[in-house]
């Protein structure tokens, strides 16, 4: 409740898909995918889990993806900090975006 709060009065989605959506349009990796329609516009998660399974992804798109779908269900999908290394600047601005909370009004927010 304390959480539906703060982003309702912050302006923010208050439904986890559409607060995942509102994140994953910040990466720069994630929307070259939609512009190469390699994921629909109106992408949800498990579009981006079919995507890794059947396209042939950038190194960087990949681990944008694994860490899209980690925050999504930690429990079915791994990621590991060092993979940011490779990731553009863009890319690194909405992590850190994230983690700092500008993004959806709180940090480091998981679904």
């Amino acid at each position: 409740m304390f959480l539906f709060a703060i982003l309702t009065q912050k302006g923010f989605p208050v439904n986890p898909n559409d607060q995942w959506r509102l994140l994953a349009e910040q990466f720069y990796s994630i929307r070259c995918l939609v512009q190469l329609n390699s994921l629909p516009e109106d992408y949800q998660p498990k579009d981006l889990e079919q995507a890794l399974a059947r396209e042939c992804l950038s190194r960087t798109q990949r681990s944008v993806a694994n860490f899209l779908l980690h925050i999504w269900d930690r429990s079915h999908f791994c990621f590991e900090l060092a993979q940011i290394v490779d990731w553009d600047r863009d890319d690194k601005k909405a992590l850190g975006d994230w983690f700092n909370g500008c993004t959806l009004g709180v940090g480091c927010r998981y679904f």
